[in-house]
């Protein structure tokens, strides 16, 4: 009979060991990217992956195109029902701008705390038309910002848009623009919001927007 060496059965105890490992890293690194798309689509699995099914917490929510002549009539609207009208801000930003992605915990939260007392405020991406069902509605959801009506600028030339808001524009983001309830333009900004400056303005025009209207009376 022959007789194997200790150095071969070293060798072939480590070569089975290598085998094993080697199976099990790539079974585990299989299972850590299926894992890692499944985060990435934002689904939620409670099964084995080739079971599961993707759910969506906010399925409702959705970023809708806008363009020039849509934004229009949403400022001229404001004018058409005095009684109905409130006062809009409106935030124009991007995914790859980064002071928009560094203000936007404050959009949140203004809007929390002005929108119940009739403050409407809506947000503009004027991000590329093909992100409007990824990385925009990705990122505002990251923000918990789906409460906010938002918007993609879907307009070749947005020089139309630019000055449906404001003519001075240069279309520097982030911008904010505060609008009475009769649609005039009392407050603009560009860069980063100051939270103190902007919510200052906020409050006067919702206090002068819930003044009642003095009438005047003709004498009997």
């Amino acid at each position: 009979m022959m007789k194997h060496s200790p150095t071969l059965k070293v060798i072939v105890v480590i070569a089975v060991a290598c085998s094993i490992l080697a199976t099990a890293m790539t079974r585990n690194h299989a299972q850590e990217l299926s894992l890692t798309r499944a985060q990435k689509a934002g689904a939620i699995y409670e099964l084995p992956l080739s079971e599961c099914k993707a759910v969506r917490l906010d399925d409702a929510f959705r970023v809708q195109p806008l363009d020039a002549a849509q934004l229009t009539a949403r400022l001229k609207q404001q004018g058409s029902e005095p009684n109905k009208a409130r006062p809009v801000l409106i935030n124009f930003w991007a995914t790859w701008c980064v002071p928009c992605r560094e203000e936007f915990p404050d959009l949140v939260s203004i809007d929390a705390k002005y929108r119940p007392r009739g403050l409407d405020f809506f947000t503009v991406s004027v991000d590329e038309p093909e992100l409007i069902t990824t990385d925009v509605p990705a990122f505002l959801r990251e923000m918990k910002a789906t409460a906010i009506p938002a918007y993609l600028l879907n307009a070749p030339d947005p020089a139309a848009a630019i000055d449906t808001i404001d003519a001075t524009w240069t279309g520097a983001l982030p911008a904010t623009f505060l609008f009475d309830k009769s649609g005039k333009l009392v407050f603009k900004h560009t860069g980063r919001i100051k939270p103190a400056e902007l919510t200052d303005a906020i409050n006067k025009v919702i206090s002068e927007s819930q003044e009642p209207e003095v009438r005047s009376q003709e004498p009997e």
